[in-house]
């Protein structure tokens, strides 16, 4: 009989990241862990446009002109058009096409970018965030002003305190050599992009957890490694994994907590942060 599969009891070998958690409003303008310019030294200042009636029509015209983009990559042209730095992406640049400039933020850590996103928000329209929110329970509707200068970001210094380890209780060969584990570090906004509306749950997190490989315990050198070769991770090993990844140890928690006003039941729900609903003055 094959021995009981089980997780390792210390978690075994993981090392979980490192969390330095501060509230939103206690870092205005920043981001959880900043871009590197290159020299080790991480920036993580964040500097925007005033959002007025011109900008409003701009960010109209990109839905027109880039009809078909993934909701993530649509707010990557948001978030380039308008803030003129992130960390050290200077977008105040004019010899530079803003799908370069786009690209830029794509690649960003996804932490960071939520970061962004919610200090845009909070400058354009204030920390008040007011949403509607049906009690899962009593189906009670509760209006909710939510501060997101109180959510709370998971931030690091540097990207080393990020990354984690995990063995594989079942290893799996790839390119003709045994793989007992893998390296994590928190995934890019790119990931995002691939998943959106996702029609195969089970992509979705092969490709969240592709995303967040930056090590491979088994192979010596550096290997990008396509989608198909996860295929044979077993069940306890990749829904491991991804509960760990979807903690997302660098940025903001996005979501909200509420007590419903009816039955006084908790409530959690995600912050709807996609931009219509976003950076309107009521949210669902």
């Amino acid at each position: 009989m094959d021995k009981k599969k089980t997780i390792p009891e210390e978690v075994a070998e993981e090392k979980r990241p490192a969390k330095n958690v501060r509230l939103l409003g206690e870092m205005p303008d920043m981001l959880a862990l900043g871009t590197n310019p290159g020299n080790g030294v991480l920036e993580k200042g964040i500097s925007m446009r005033r959002w007025n009636l011109k900008a409003e029509k701009e960010l109209g015209a990109l839905v027109g002109e880039n009809k078909g983009v993934s909701v993530s990559y649509y707010t990557a042209m948001i978030l380039s058009r308008m803030c003129t730095r992130i960390g050290h992406y200077d977008f105040t640049k004019d010899d530079m096409k803003p799908e370069a400039k786009a690209m830029m933020v794509d690649q960003m850590y996804m932490g960071d970018v939520y970061s962004a996103w919610l200090h845009l928000r909070i400058k354009a329209l204030g920390n008040i965030l007011n949403l509607e929110i049906t009690c899962p329970t009593c189906d009670h509707s509760n209006k909710v002003p939510a501060d997101l200068n109180t959510v709370e970001v998971n931030t690091a210094e540097s990207i080393e305190e990020l990354y984690w380890d995990y063995d594989l209780v079942e290893p799996i060969e790839i390119r003709g050599k045994k793989v007992t584990g893998f390296k994590f570090g928190p995934p890019r906004w790119s990931v995002m992009g691939q998943i959106d509306s996702p029609n195969n749950m089970g992509e979705a997190k092969a490709k969240i957890i592709l995303g967040s490989i930056v090590g491979i315990k088994g192979h010596d050198a550096e290997i990008a490694l396509a989608i198909h070769e996860l295929d044979e991770l077993g069940k306890l090993d990749y829904e491991t994994i991804s509960s760990r990844v979807n903690e997302r140890p660098l940025g903001p928690d996005m979501s909200i907590e509420a007590k419903c006003g009816k039955c006084k039941r908790e409530i959690v729900q995600p912050i709807d942060w996609t931009y219509n609903n976003f950076f309107s003055i009521s949210s669902r």
